[in-house]
């Protein structure tokens, strides 16, 4: 499989997500640019005590990261998660394709942007 999840909620979420026809899109656009998404580029785990339900991970190891605690605590429904998934991919595939400074405000702006309107 391509995703560490879980047993309960988010893992099966996450498992559905992964065959959205705009994720396995991204996913392949990627793949193309030479970013290949590894086994564990997925993964279900607790975000303890933060706000929010997912996030594209970069230091080291990319991979896009869904919170399974705050999933089943804001009782979040597979939509969301389907397109929080589009959205931090669409981080993810910016990850890949440029030379990302997540640090510099423009650059997240754009990425940002990007994922919000596509």
């Amino acid at each position: 499989t391509s995703a560490t999840c879980d047993d309960g909620t988010c893992g099966e979420m996450l498992a559905k997500g992964l065959s959205v026809p705009r994720v396995k899109e991204l996913r392949e656009s990627m793949e193309k640019l030479g970013c290949v998404t590894p086994k564990r580029f997925f993964a279900c785990r607790p975000c303890e005590n933060e706000s929010i339900i997912a996030g594209f991970v970069y230091d080291g190891e990319n991979k896009v990261v869904l919170c399974s605690d705050n999933i089943e605590k804001f009782n979040i429904k597979q939509e969301h998660v389907d397109r929080t998934l589009i959205h931090e991919l669409i981080h993810a595939y910016d990850h890949c394709r440029a030379e990302m400074d997540w640090k510099n405000c423009l650059h997240i702006a754009c990425s940002e942007i990007r994922a919000a309107n596509l």
